[in-house]
């Protein structure tokens, strides 16, 4: 039985629900143990599959405190799966059926965090173990039962009609996900490794309950409802400080050989997300299925991808009054010659050199675009009025204090105004603080010498970018945000006013 398939997830979702749900004595006791005996040693493979995925990335993991905290907190741009179009799918175009799917899916897969919370505190340094008691007093609504963090999502489930339970129509990944989440927790060999996983759930979990919010906001859904996620878009953000602060840090200090196992952690709870987020685009024809011609032979039947050493192709622009032909194409570089058109598998080594599979899998899977060629032709840009703000510092641009967040004060959830955001300086919405573990504040920008920490980040649709002190703020016709440089600002665009 394949580790990456419905029937082995399934099952190790049964082992996690006997060996954590309450339970009796019975006559068959031995055999129960013989059960978990065996699932455990398919689980210990599967684990140590998942963590030798990312062992190689997580050794690059600094071993000093100020360096990890680095490194964590980069996760939330960089790390897999880290801002990926789902959610934005979701929050501004999904139908409400389509987001029940989306949310029995997550139903499923939640593995009870503060159930989480609590295996792993067990015989930890006492500072880290004070955090994670402070966390789990959150988790449990500090004593009062409407804000259980549980009860709520079981609220929201029962307010959309969201069934529970593990059934075919669960897919795999989602499974997977939980129950690394729950072996990781429940083997204390991975003691560390859990830290981590649950540390950057408190990370990346905000941008993404931010979607989800918007999305049952756009389709009317009561706030009773959406109180879940408007509770973890807010306490989280404080979460995942206190968490990297009081728990990560001081390990890493006391043993930094810690670090990689965090490290190991925290990637592997992002791949499995990454691997979901894929599988649920795919089910919700966000992107093309299997072309004919195609083998399915993948782990989940799942379309597998390649690359040329750090390059990938992810795209075609649609080519007019063309009418393509299909080809087997490897996601590669442009070739040199012919930079209009993606590369054939036979003609690629010639002008990219060698391809490499990104994963080991048995069946060998290629993705197809169209592919058909044309002579080359002289076009002219059409003119068009952009919007644009310089930006130097945190809250310059005219969006980052333009809406109200919500978040906790007191234990008790409230709404915190634009105009209070920007009075204490809070970090602005597009353009957001600059984090990255290869780039310490101290150091100089390369392209404008500056101390890092003076520089921002935003967040455009090929991914994250620098912000430099002095940079212009472009939003396109499509709503879309990219930084600019001034030279090239200056020479490519005037006042249109």
């Amino acid at each position: 039985m394949s580790h990456y398939s419905w029937e082995f997830q399934s099952a190790l979702n049964s082992l996690n629900q006997a060996r954590l749900c309450p339970a009796m004595p019975t006559a068959k006791w031995r055999e129960a143990i013989q059960h978990a005996h065996d699932m455990s040693l398919l689980e210990g493979e599967f684990l140590e599959a998942e963590r030798s995925a990312v062992a190689a990335q997580a050794a690059r993991a600094p071993r000093d405190p100020e360096g990890f905290a680095r490194w964590f907190d980069a996760l939330n741009d960089h790390g897999p799966g880290q801002h990926d179009p789902l959610f934005d799918h979701l929050a501004e175009h999904a139908t409400l059926e389509e987001l029940r799917w989306f949310l029995r899916q997550e139903v499923a897969g939640e593995a009870g965090f503060e159930d989480l919370v609590a295996l792993s505190q067990l015989r930890l340094l006492e500072q880290a173990k004070l955090e994670l008691a402070r966390n789990y007093w959150d988790e449990m609504g500090h004593g009062k039962p409407r804000a259980m963090h549980g009860p709520m999502l079981t609220s929201m489930a029962k307010g959309l009609d969201i069934q529970g339970g593990c059934t075919p129509e669960i897919v795999w990944e989602s499974l997977a996900l939980c129950n690394v989440l729950a072996g990781l927790a429940c083997n204390r060999r991975f003691a560390y490794h859990s830290l981590g996983a649950l540390g950057v759930i408190e990370l990346t979990a905000p941008s993404r309950a931010v979607k989800v919010t918007q999305a049952l906001d756009r389709l009317g859904v009561a706030r009773s409802v959406s109180r879940y996620f408007r509770v973890h878009a807010t306490v989280d953000i404080a979460h995942a400080k206190t968490w990297r602060d009081e728990v990560l840090l001081p390990i890493v200090a006391h043993n930094p050989e810690a670090a990689v196992c965090m490290a190991e952690g925290a990637l592997m709870r992002l791949n499995c997300g990454a691997r979901t987020f894929e599988r649920y685009r795919l089910e919700l024809g966000l992107m093309p299925p299997p072309q004919r011609g195609m083998s399915a032979g993948t782990a989940g039947g799942l379309p597998r991808r390649w690359r040329k050493a750090g390059m990938w192709r992810g795209k075609m622009e649609a080519r007019a009054g063309v009418e393509p032909t299909y080809t087997d194409l490897q996601f590669c570089t442009p070739p040199v010659e012919q930079n209009a058109q993606p590369c054939d598998p036979h003609e690629c080594s010639a002008h990219c050199g060698s391809i490499q599979p990104m994963a080991s899998t048995e069946t060998t899977e290629l993705v197809r675009f169209p592919h058909t060629s044309y002579p080359q032709r002289r076009f002219r840009k059409k003119p068009v009025v952009i919007e644009a703000a310089q930006w130097f510092k945190n809250g310059d641009h005219p969006l980052d204090y333009s809406k109200d967040h919500d978040g906790f004060e007191g234990g008790e959830l409230r709404v915190f105004a634009a105009a209070e955001r920007k009075a204490n300086g809070w970090e602005g919405d597009v353009v957001r603080y600059f984090r990255h573990p290869g780039a310490p504040g101290t150091a100089a920008c390369q392209k404008c010498g500056m101390d890092m920490h003076v520089h921002g980040w935003i967040d455009t649709l090929e991914g994250g970018h620098i912000v430099c002190p002095g940079d212009w703020i472009i939003t396109g016709v499509q709503g879309e945000r990219y930084p600019c440089k001034p030279s090239i600002f200056e020479a490519t665009y005037e006042a249109a006013e």
